[in-house]
């Protein structure tokens, strides 16, 4: 982890380079932690350069993904730990029906579903040269390693 963190560029990504700004941690579940932290900030930071890119706001990104049905949160809780409002909510709903991206009922169209899929692209793509660091076999370790979590 810690070889892919290093080839992890810094440019663009606030959060990843806060992060690596910090000292890593002496105790290896401290280690680990921070790596998570690391890779997981990487590809978040590149993940709202993609929205962003695509003219998506905050909160359309988040109804985007509730409506996709692989929110890892509830609407109510992503509402409340963001300070969104029902009227935000729905405003955003509606532009993003306006754009022919979500349906009437509580899904996603096809232009949606595409448009969520192209994200999740271009967010992958910008990330594959820190992962490039490490061959398969240490790719299939960390997998299997962080399902847990």
């Amino acid at each position: 982890m810690r070889r892919a963190t290093t080839a992890a560029r810094p440019e663009g990504r606030t959060l990843y380079a806060g992060h690596a700004s910090l000292d890593w941690p002496d105790q290896p579940l401290q280690r680990w932690w921070h790596a998570i932290t690391l890779m997981r900030e990487f590809r978040g930071d590149g993940h709202v350069a993609a929205l962003v890119s695509e003219g998506f706001d905050a909160v359309e990104a988040l109804v985007l993904d509730e409506r996709s049905g692989q929110a890892r949160l509830p609407r109510s809780l992503t509402q409340a730990t963001r300070g969104w409002s029902d009227d935000e909510w729905d405003a955003a709903t509606g532009r993003l029906h306006d754009r022919g991206l979500v349906d009437e009922g509580s899904g996603l169209t096809e232009a949606g579903t595409a448009a969520r899929e192209h994200l999740e692209h271009v967010t992958d793509r910008s990330t594959v040269h820190a992962w490039a660091e490490l061959d398969d076999e240490e790719i299939g370790w960390l997998t299997e390693a962080t399902k847990p979590f």
